[in-house]
């Protein structure tokens, strides 16, 4: 297991020009309330809590609506954390969402490879 992430960057600067009309940020994680939630211990690394509330900020700082939140490999397929951000977060009427839940068989492994397909029993 690699050593902890830095923490997200608090002071995120507004871009100079507005994004491209319906841009998305197309793979986030949430990794909150980490004390909650059990991360696995042959993980590949361990991030710092994320908060929903930190996420949003940042997008409106980056005048970015829509977003594809990935499941993170830490809780394999848990995906108790990545549903409760879901369901915490409040849409205005543009804004949309997108759930992305590994295949089990393509979780990372503990030295970083990825399994092409599940072993045959």
């Amino acid at each position: 297991m690699t050593g902890p992430f830095l923490d997200p960057n608090k002071d995120t600067l507004s871009p100079k020009s507005s994004p491209p009309h319906r841009a998305c940020d197309w793979h986030i994680h949430v990794f909150a309330p980490l004390k909650k939630y059990s991360m696995i211990a042959e993980r590949g690394y361990t991030p710092p809590q994320s908060t929903l509330a930190d996420y949003k900020y940042r997008l409106s700082i980056l005048g970015i609506k829509l977003a594809v939140i990935i499941q993170p490999s830490i809780f394999r397929t848990d995906n108790q954390a990545t549903l409760e951000a879901l369901e915490d977060w409040e849409l205005d009427e543009d804004e949309r969402h997108a759930i992305l839940v590994a295949n089990p068989a393509m979780i990372y492994g503990v030295n970083g490879a990825v399994a092409s397909e599940p072993e045959a029993a």
